[in-house]
């Protein structure tokens, strides 16, 4: 087993030449002791790649089950939307279907708002000076 005795960080005293070695990539030297040997070792640890954070986009989960508008004409549309998966939601007078369904099917600008993408939408045009009104229908 190998105990670190010291830690240096890059510009420390003991740190020059891997500092010239590794550059911006060294992160830190450390010196440690075999306890079973005594033999003494200097390693280093180094940033092998950088990656560019993952930010969340705003995008919507594949598999998350929203609310579509279908009007009660379009019969072959529900038919469509009911062979793909989709429930109907009597109480929101919507049909329920996986975002996955809805984006194949190309009806994502059937989607029903939420109440939370209302509440977004109002704040947005509160500070543009525009009005809108939550429904109570949508939840």
């Amino acid at each position: 087993m190998m105990k670190a005795q010291k830690t240096l960080m890059p510009g420390e005293p003991g740190t020059r030449l891997a500092t010239d070695k590794y550059g911006e990539r060294l992160l830190c030297v450390r010196y440690r002791i075999d306890q079973n040997t005594l033999r003494k070792y200097k390693t280093v640890e180094l940033i092998e790649a950088e990656v560019h954070p993952i930010r969340k986009t705003g995008r919507t989960p594949v598999n998350k089950k929203l609310r579509i508008r279908i009007h009660p004409k379009e019969v072959h549309l529900r038919r469509v939307v009911k062979a793909a998966g989709g429930k109907w939601d009597a109480e929101k007078q919507a049909w329920i279907l996986p975002y996955r369904e809805i984006k194949n099917l190309g009806l994502e600008k059937r989607i029903v708002p939420n109440k939370q993408h209302l509440e977004f939408y109002l704040s947005l045009s509160q500070k543009e000076g525009l009005s809108l009104k939550l429904e109570s229908k949508f939840n």
